[in-house]
C-alpha cells in the first residue's frame, strides 16, 4: 500500500467501501457517512468542530482520513488525465476565458429571452 505524506498512512482502516452501502461510495468506517458528505460539509463552511457536533458517530481521527483519500484520489485522477488543470499559455487561458464568457453571455441573453416572453404573454391574458 502506498504511503501519505512523509510516510504517514492517515486512511488505515477508517475509509471503507461496500458494494451494498451508500452505492459503492468510500465511507467512513463503515457507516453511512461518506467522504464526499465530509467534503461538502467543509466546503460549505463547517468546520471539523461542527461536524462532530452534528455527526457525533464520526471521530476526529476521521478528518486525516478524508483528506489523505482525497488526496490519493485526486492525485490518481491527474496521472490518468482525468485532471483538468488550467491551462500554461496565456494564448490557452484566454481560449479558456472566452469559452466562459461565452456560455455566461449565451445564459444571459436567453435569460432576457425568457423573461420578455412571459412579459408578452402576461400581455397576451391582461387585456
Amino acid at each position: 500500500m502506498k504511503r501519505g505524506y512523509h510516510g504517514f498512512d492517515a486512511m488505515g482502516d477508517r475509509i471503507t467501501i461496500e458494494p451494498g452501502k451508500r452505492s459503492g461510495q468510500p465511507c467512513i468506517r463503515g457507516l453511512r457517512i461518506t467522504v464526499w458528505d465530509v467534503l461538502d460539509w467543509m466546503a460549505a463552511g463547517m468546520n471539523q468542530e461542527q461536524i462532530l457536533a452534528d455527526y457525533p458517530e464520526l471521530e476526529l481521527a476521521d478528518f486525516p482520513a478524508v483528506f489523505d483519500y482525497a488526496s490519493r484520489v485526486g492525485r490518481q485522477s491527474r496521472e490518468h488525465g482525468e485532471y483538468r488543470a488550467m491551462p500554461e499559455s496565456e494564448e490557452g487561458k484566454a481560449t479558456l476565458i472566452g469559452k466562459a464568457l461565452e456560455v455566461v453571455v449565451t445564459s444571459v441573453l436567453w435569460s432576457i429571452a425568457v423573461l420578455f416572453m412571459i412579459m408578452g404573454i402576461r400581455g397576451l391574458f391582461s387585456r
